[in-house]
């Protein structure tokens, strides 16, 4: 009996610290609990909208970051984030969505890595609103001895939305 108490304690252990290296994009439960990586978070200026355009962000000293994604960005059909980097080794990116009205929050994507400077994701924010639904784009960028963060505000809309400001919208997107 306490054999088992015991080897049931023990693979509880082994999935409970297993977990957040999943869902955080670390390699290895020792990359999680002992790095010592410094975190840096990026200011972007308001008008590098991701949505609007591609949008190109300096990380530290001799890199930059490329976000590119569709203009229009459907609150129910699946798109594509494309990052492209230079100037940086880059080990992992990660992507979690974050609704600005309405406080919906999606779990963290990793981005698959298509090259050493280019990585991709296909993302589906699932959320039927009544119209534009604004959104922050949180990137986790692991490079060498640093995290990048970096928040990129974007807008989606419902399709079968029908309001003044979804109509504005979807114009100006054309």
């Amino acid at each position: 009996m306490l054999k088992d108490m015991l080897l049931l304690g023990l693979i509880f252990f082994a999935v409970s610290i297993s977990l957040p290296v999943s869902t955080m994009g670390y390699q290895s439960s020792y990359d999680y609990f002992f790095s010592n990586k410094d975190v840096q978070v990026i200011e972007v200026d308001d008008d590098c909208l991701i949505s609007s355009s591609s949008c190109t962000i300096l990380l530290g000293q001799k890199g930059e970051m490329t976000v590119n994604m569709p203009v229009k960005v459907s609150s129910t059909e699946a798109f594509s984030i494309v990052s492209y980097f230079s100037g940086k080794n880059i080990d992992g990116v990660s992507v979690l969505f974050k609704g600005i009205e309405h406080g919906h929050g999606l779990r963290k994507l990793l981005m698959l890595k298509v090259s050493p400077h280019e990585f991709k994701v296909k993302a589906q924010l699932g959320y039927c609103g009544s119209g534009v639904m604004h959104w922050v784009a949180m990137f986790e960028v692991h490079s060498d001895q640093t995290i990048y963060k970096v928040s990129l505000p974007f807008s989606s809309i419902d399709p079968k939305a029908d309001s003044k400001e979804a109509l504005e919208w979807l114009d100006k997107a054309a």
